[in-house]
């Protein structure tokens, strides 16, 4: 939770590229899947990632994916 509150809200306030590199973060691109082109709820903002919904899973599984096979490689080197 802290991560999805704090770093990717921060990311925006990077001067020039916060924007651009903001675009690509999950949790706003899980948004992207989840509300799709409208903002879901009224008031809401909506995504401003650049991928359709179903691409926009894609991206966050393989995120996802990729964090699961470096958590998993890392307990198996300190249980070793």
């Amino acid at each position: 939770m802290i991560y999805f509150l704090a770093v990717e809200g921060l990311v925006n306030f990077i001067p020039n590229i916060g924007s651009d590199i903001y675009e690509w973060m999950p949790f706003n691109v899980l948004h992207k899947f989840v509300a799709g082109d409208g903002g879901g709820v009224p008031g809401e903002p909506v995504s401003t990632a650049t991928l359709s919904p179903w691409w926009s899973l894609a991206y966050f599984a393989a995120f996802a994916a990729v964090l699961l096979a470096i958590a998993i490689g890392t307990a198996r080197k300190r249980d070793a």
